[in-house]
């Protein structure tokens, strides 16, 4: 008899611990799901074709809506919606637009690897204070890079070592106050840097010999 009843509660204890480890493992599906859904965002996309700011030349591109916000650490975009334009895809996008979205204060990241040729990227008039290394990571032939009117307030060192192919960067009426001669390594095909309107005076630096003889004077 008290054998058969240790058996019973050795019968129990494996039921009791198998119960357990799948509660356990639903839970943390769910978690990672929440998760997933709070920190990624499924963008709408409108596709078409977009002229380059001071240019003549007009790529293909998707134009982000204004009611997008980038407001948490955590968000990225995960996916577009949008039609493509007839005989387009994904690799054929050139260009990111996103204009005036006074609610988001964070650098949107994620179509990096959606859209693996992108050229120009514009996003201005947000609260976006800060830009890093790893946010333009995913942009290796970027050419063309408008983040005017937004509240940038520093230009960190190397910040552009994986974009070599830029030729223009504006960041013209943001708050920058400060910059360093090494935050422009590696960008030898630079021929405009816009940086006017900014905390620090560089309204008369518009190239990157420029912006470094006045950084000089300045240290």
């Amino acid at each position: 008899m008290i054998l058969s009843e240790f058996k019973y509660d050795i019968f129990d204890i494996l039921i009791g611990t198998v119960y357990f480890a799948i509660v356990c493992l639903i839970c943390k599906l769910i978690v990672d799901i929440v998760k997933d859904m709070v920190g990624s965002l499924v963008i709408k996309c409108v596709f078409d074709k977009i002229k380059i700011s001071d240019s003549d030349e007009i790529v293909y591109g998707c134009k982000i809506g204004n009611g997008i916000v980038f407001n948490r650490e955590t968000s990225r975009i995960k996916k577009f919606n949008g039609k493509h334009m007839d005989g387009m895809t994904d690799a054929d996008v050139k260009a990111i637009v996103i204009e005036t979205s006074p609610e988001t204060t964070l650098f949107p990241t994620g179509f990096g690897g959606i859209f693996t040729n992108i050229h120009y990227i514009k996003i201005v008039n947000t609260r976006i204070s800060k830009i890093k290394q790893d946010h333009l990571l995913d942009f290796p032939k970027l050419r063309y890079l408008y983040l005017n009117n937004n509240e940038i307030i520093e230009i960190p060192e190397n910040l552009f070592i994986h974009n070599p192919e830029l030729e223009v960067i504006d960041l013209s009426f943001n708050q920058i106050n400060y910059v360093k001669k090494e935050s422009f390594n590696g960008l030898k095909k630079l021929r405009f840097l816009d940086l006017r309107e900014n905390i620090a005076d560089f309204d008369h630096a518009t190239s990157i010999e420029g912006v470094k003889k006045m950084i000089e004077a300045m240290e």
